[in-house]
């Protein structure tokens, strides 16, 4: 009898401090744990874009036969913007990353000339975009220090370095500029990782932003004349780091 209770004194010994640590590893595991009982977070957002438009010919006969092959090519930039997010719940957030993305895109063209030559001509359309999104993020349960999210919503942009007053009636030539209008809006579709660091929380996105307006002012050049529509279409891969 007493050795029965001398055995069961020496094990709960043993295994109340290793349970006691067990549960203080636990919750060592679990970094930032007050995160989800804040009303709201900042953070910073670092991100690279692809830029391309969504392009739609214009068939006109006037111009069939003197555009011989049309392409457009996404040229790589980069975005910084500042996050702020307002909890809902500890799932659900509301997210407004105002930033700043400089863009450049390609329209090649092949043109017939009137001496039955095909001129290769390219041009850039080069933005400097102040961007406004707002985006609902919906995140799941946290699995210690890793969660995964998707996000929608609505972005504005205003283009600082537009040319849609440029008039290339006093240009001309190969000199011609492809005119966009200065205001865009986008509908924005993503998702992404979450770790939860001992100090901040980093996360890892892609998301993807598509025009809603047609940006193509129409002024009849050569260049612009066999065009219908331009629709900003971005690729953009973030980094965010929020405490």
């Amino acid at each position: 009898m007493y050795l029965r209770v001398v055995v069961i004194c020496l094990l709960s010994l043993f295994i109340l401090p290793n349970e006691s640590s067990a549960q203080k590893r636990a919750k060592a595991l679990e970094n930032l744990g007050k995160f989800d009982t804040r009303v709201y977070h900042f953070g910073v957002q670092l991100s690279m874009n692809n830029a391309d438009f969504f392009v739609e010919r214009r068939f006109d006969p006037l111009f069939a036969d003197s555009v011989v092959s049309f392409q457009n090519f996404s040229r790589p930039g980069f975005n910084i913007a500042i996050i702020s997010e307002l909890h809902f719940t500890k799932n659900l957030g509301i997210r407004f990353i105002p930033g700043i993305s400089p863009k450049e895109r390609i329209l090649q063209y092949r043109l017939l000339e009137e001496d039955g030559q095909v001129e290769l001509f390219e041009k850039s359309v080069r933005s400097f975009y102040i961007d406004f999104p707002l985006n609902l993020k919906y995140r799941s349960d946290r699995i210690k220090n890793f969660a995964v999210y998707a996000l929608a919503g609505a972005q504005f942009s205003r283009d600082m370095a537009s040319q849609e007053k440029v008039n290339n009636n006093n240009i001309g030539g190969d000199l011609t500029v492809i005119k966009i209008a200065r205001n865009d809006i986008l509908a924005n579709v993503g998702g992404g990782f979450d770790f939860f660091l001992p100090y901040f929380k980093f996360g890892i996105e892609l998301k993807m932003a598509v025009g809603l307006k047609n940006l193509l002012i129409q002024d009849n050049t050569r260049f612009s004349a066999p065009l219908q529509e331009l629709r900003s279409k971005n690729f953009v891969l973030s980094l965010t780091f929020e405490g």
